[in-house]
């Protein structure tokens, strides 16, 4: 029963964390967390959408993760976070072994900036050795987000399928981990 306890609370802290900005609380260290807040600690580029280096090689730490993709596909801006799964659980007594070592999130806005909600979102992941995992996304706060297994360190390509309304986005990325 503790076992399930631990994995329930695991999986609630997971999906509460890309939410906790949304949410307001995200004060202190640049959070910022209020609408058009200047102090986010992040770029804004014209019509205040997010400015992410992420794509010239340059991950950046956000609420819930690393940055490490972002990407405009038929006017949508989808932004991709990487959680360490096992570091952010290392330290914590009793915790049970993670059955995958990281988490990746996605986050899907509009041309006007607003959160797409109701899409079906899947990762097909290319990995060293080639590897090869398929898994579908759930919603989680502002984006979707599915575990994954990158334990080995090496490149890897990320193709994402996003369906929204009758629209489908298709984005493909390579991810090096080390």
């Amino acid at each position: 029963m503790k076992k399930y306890m631990y994995i329930a609370a695991i999986v609630f802290g997971v999906m509460m964390a890309p939410a906790w900005p949304v949410l307001g609380a995200g004060g202190g260290h640049g959070g910022g967390g209020g609408h058009g807040d200047g102090g986010s600690g992040r770029d804004m580029g014209q019509g205040g959408h997010m400015m992410d280096g992420s794509s010239q090689g340059m991950a950046q730490e956000g609420p819930g993760g690393i940055k490490i993709h972002t990407a405009t596909v038929e006017g949508y801006h989808l932004s991709y976070e990487l959680i360490d799964m096992k570091a952010r659980m290392k330290g914590m007594e009793n915790m049970p072994e993670m059955e995958h070592s990281h988490h990746l999130m996605v986050y899907v806005k509009d041309k006007d900036g607003n959160a797409v909600e109701n899409a079906r979102v899947g990762y097909l992941i290319r990995g060293p050795g080639n590897s090869e995992q398929r898994v579908m996304c759930m919603g989680m706060g502002a984006g979707y987000g599915a575990d994954v297994n990158l334990a080995e360190k090496g490149a890897y390509t990320v193709n994402t399928k996003a369906v929204v309304g009758d629209k489908t986005l298709l984005d493909s990325f390579e991810y090096e981990l080390r």
